[in-house]
């Protein structure tokens, strides 16, 4: 599988509640329909919850079917206390089978910065 990351549309805005999406895109190397998932770690002062601190969270992609292509956006909040630098924000992506075996593991980050506007 190849898997690209990026971040939508652009940067954090520092200590107020803002939001951006992280961009999971697949393709699909397989002969056969995987279904994928996504493990999402962010650093503390980010959250994937716009009420509260949540820092980590499994997410359900979908089902590729053979060669074929697949994206989701995983929206990811700042929040008053969050100072402007730059987030390093981990993705661990897999990849299962028919019989929900996994087939395939892929550990990335993606860099997401906060500033002030």
């Amino acid at each position: 599988m190849k898997v690209e990351l990026s971040v939508y549309p652009g940067p954090l805005a520092a200590r107020r509640v803002d939001s951006v999406e992280i961009i999971i895109k697949i393709d699909s190397t397989r002969e056969l329909p995987m279904w994928y998932e996504a493990d999402v770690k962010l650093p503390p002062a980010l959250s994937l919850s716009q009420t509260g601190m949540m820092g980590t969270g499994r997410f359900r992609i979908g089902i590729c079917e053979p060669r074929g292509s697949l994206s989701k956006g995983i929206k990811v909040f700042s929040n008053h206390n969050t100072p402007p630098q730059l987030y390093k924000c981990d993705v661990a992506l897999f990849a299962y089978d028919g019989e929900a075996n996994q087939k395939d593991r892929s550990d990335m980050y993606v860099q997401l910065r906060c500033e002030n506007k």
